[in-house]
């Protein structure tokens, strides 16, 4: 077996030195008879002749030239093609707000000549002067203008169509869930252009039309504090006692920085509000001010990480705020509570009430010295303490709190009605105004019921097991027994 194929080696061995010791036309005729369309006299020579040469060749050939001819060609090449790390051609190349490079302005200033391939005989393809607008339906301040030059200056078009982009305007469904998920425009950006997250203005173009700055001017005393108990007397305070931050960045007290990195440029504001309102209780609409958040954070802190970029994907409750998710991922931890400044998201709700006095006693009740004392003065209905009545007929003004500087939360105005299945007989009608006016929300919500409608599966032998409305019902509000006090079909009512 190994002779066969000694054999056949020594014959194409003989061929090969045969043939190339035969003239052009005896070697053309015979390669067409072994193979189909083999390169005419003198045409493959030509073809290696005309074959870029190797980097070390180039250099030979540059170094047997001369000196000059080496100086003239390193004179030729850009600074960054010099350098042989990323971190050293990052740092001479221009940067944008975000702090990252400016490979546009990088263009513009020449200080980088992007080469039309890999192959050294490719040509560059001429660069397209067409602008794409691409509005989206109901948010013209979102709309995004597309430079074909920029892009083109890099790229060919087999780079992007059809692959990425169809060639039809308007065929791809373009969302910022699919960039961030690295589709469309999320194939280059966030990975070798500029981010996403940071780059908002750098496509959205009108968001950065008259956007408010924020407040630049002298250092502010609270930078020379080093205890946050100092820092926190000199911060502005909302009427519900909270640090009023917003107020804090209007009078300047505070500056915030744009990153930890001091070479991070700024972000502007988002001069956006939207509107939440749950379709059944418009009493809850919430106002988002972008401005007053993008004054803190970048879009990148909450997109898409805690909410999505397309409105109504999230679906936010109050049960999940309180546990730590959308808007109580900072909401409770490093600003407001949520439990008692529901006005300054919810602006239906009012922000301010009639003050419940907080003087010294001015009524019998309040000078009693102890239970029974005082339960002699309070109105009595069906045999037990009538708190409304007492409330209505002022002989009781209940304090916001133990702290005597504790701030007061609104009276809610609003009506739950509940029937269940057994019929309208047994409906129920929860007034937040009489429990607002002892309790404020986070005394019931979440740790008793849920902020949901009907999530709560209140039975009454729960109830006289001392869960829900037995918290309190039974103990030191009326017992359950009362029916009609809940249940008005009970008590002759509708």
């Amino acid at each position: 077996m190994k002779t066969r194929w000694v054999h056949v080696f020594v014959v194409l061995a003989v061929t090969v030195f045969i043939l190339a010791a035969c003239s052009e036309g005896t070697r053309y005729k015979a390669l067409s008879f072994l193979f189909d369309n083999p390169p005419k006299p003198g045409e493959g020579w030509k073809l290696l002749n005309e074959r870029a040469p190797r980097p070390e060749r180039r250099k030979a050939a540059l170094k047997k030239a001369g000196p000059e001819s080496v100086a003239a060609d390193e004179k030729q090449k850009k600074a960054v093609e010099k350098l042989r790390q990323f971190e050293q051609v990052a740092a001479i190349l221009p940067k944008d707000a975000a702090g990252g490079i400016d490979w546009a302005k990088a263009l513009q200033e020449e200080k980088i000549a992007p080469r039309a391939g890999l192959d050294p005989e490719a040509k560059a393809q001429p660069i397209l002067p067409l602008d794409v607008e691409l509005v989206p339906a109901g948010f013209p301040l979102f709309g995004v203008t597309f430079s074909h030059a920029t892009h083109t200056t890099w790229l060919t078009c087999a780079s992007c169509h059809p692959e990425i982009f169809q060639m039809s305007k308007g065929a791809d469904p373009i969302t910022m869930d699919k960039i961030f998920a690295g589709q469309f425009c999320g194939q280059c950006h966030g990975k070798v252009a500029f981010r996403v997250e940071t780059g908002c203005i750098r496509c959205h173009a009108r968001m950065a039309e008259a956007l408010p700055k924020r407040p630049a001017g002298p250092p502010i005393p609270l930078r020379r504090l080093k205890q946050w108990g100092d820092l926190v007397r000199e911060l502005p305070r909302h009427q519900t006692g909270g640090i009023d931050w917003v107020k804090a960045i209007e009078e300047g007290t505070v500056a915030p920085k744009p990153s930890l990195d001091p070479s991070v440029r700024d972000q502007p504001p988002l001069a956006l509000d939207l509107e939440l309102t749950p379709p059944e209780h418009p009493m809850f609409k919430a106002a988002f001010s972008h401005a007053a958040h993008t004054a803190w954070l970048s879009c990148s802190n909450c997109h898409p990480g805690i909410f999505a970029l397309k409105r109504g994907a999230d679906k936010i409750t109050m049960a999940k705020i309180y546990a730590g998710e959308s808007c109580g991922a900072c909401h409770g931890r490093v600003s407001f509570g949520v439990e008692r400044e529901c006005s300054r998201c919810h602006t239906k709700i009012p922000a301010t009430a009639e003050w419940r006095p907080a003087e010294e006693p001015k009524n019998p009740l309040e000078r009693a010295k102890g239970w029974e004392e005082a339960a002699k003065l309070l109105p009595v209905t069906a045999g037990t303490t009538d708190w409304v009545k007492a409330l209505n007929e002022k002989v009781i003004a209940p304090r916001p709190g133990i702290d005597p500087k504790a701030a007061d939360q609104p009276v809610l105005p609003l009506d739950v009605e509940r029937v269940p299945t057994a019929g309208q007989m047994f409906k129920v009608i929860f007034p937040h105004k009489s429990h607002t006016e002892w309790l404020a929300c986070p005394n019931c919500h979440t740790a008793i019921f849920q902020m949901a409608k009907g999530t709560t599966p209140m039975t009454m032998e729960k109830i006289n097991a001392g869960q829900y409305c037995g918290v309190c019902h039974g103990k030191v509000a009326f017992p359950a027994t009362a029916c009609g006090r809940c249940h008005p079909a009970m008590a002759g009512g509708k």
